[in-house]
């Protein structure tokens, strides 16, 4: 991850299923093709979701929620592993969360703004939101080793990480917090030079702020943080 990142920030959503209906029309429309299967209009969706059989933290006196898998309109399930059925853990669902709620909105604003010169918008938003999950998808273990790095750094009265991008697993650290935490606001990020197009990421997560999109997440994060490490 070379080069300066721009930090932007972003409005958080309503993390629970009942439709929001003072969001934009093509940030409704992205909703309710990816919330629960009892709240959306499947008709209009490309997938759908189904319930995996509750374990013995599903449900219940528990609280947690079945875990959920998502298949096409083949019946094929995608992204599922083992037999079809895929339980995301909590961190996972936290940053699925982060990107339907912040990153999926700054691009429907940027599509929006540029919408005289894009020739399909349904199409264009369709394809900014499928990269987006994709990439949650390919930079959530390195998301999940930065939260638990920042966490560390917290407990031992640190405010900040620093990851040069000159190191694979540092630098894939760095693109996914900026992206994932810097972009919607949720962590501050400074960068230094070490040599040509090569920098150290200095970033400090705003906990406060975390905290709260993970309870709308329905997320516990200390717990989420802990079991990931």
């Amino acid at each position: 991850m070379s080069g300066v990142r721009r930090m932007r920030s972003g409005d958080g959503g309503d993390g629970g299923c009942g439709r929001d209906e003072r969001l934009p029309r093509a940030v409704r429309w992205y909703a309710d093709t990816t919330r629960c299967r009892d709240c959306r209009p499947t008709s209009r969706a490309r997938d759908v979701v189904a319930d995996a059989p509750s374990g013995p933290d599903d449900g219940g006196a528990g609280g947690r929620s079945p875990a959920r898998c998502v298949y096409n309109r083949g019946g094929n399930p995608d992204g599922c592993g083992g037999g079809g059925l895929n339980v995301p853990d909590d961190l996972e669902r936290l940053l699925r969360f982060i990107v339907r709620n912040y990153n999926v909105r700054e691009e429907v604003k940027d599509i929006e703004r540029d919408a005289s010169s894009v020739d399909d918008v349904p199409a264009e938003l369709r394809r900014a939101a499928r990269e987006e999950e994709q990439r949650a998808g390919q930079l959530l273990p390195a998301f999940r080793e930065g939260l638990a790095r920042a966490d560390a750094a917290r407990r031992a009265g640190g405010n900040a990480i620093s990851l040069d991008d000159r190191d694979p697993l540092d630098n894939q650290i760095a693109d996914a917090l900026v992206h994932f935490l810097v972009r919607p606001g949720i962590a501050l990020s400074s960068t230094r030079e070490t040599q040509p197009l090569h920098y150290i990421y200095t970033i400090a997560v705003d906990w406060n702020q975390l905290v709260s999109v993970a309870h709308r997440a329905r997320v516990d994060l200390d717990t989420a943080i802990r079991h990931s490490s």
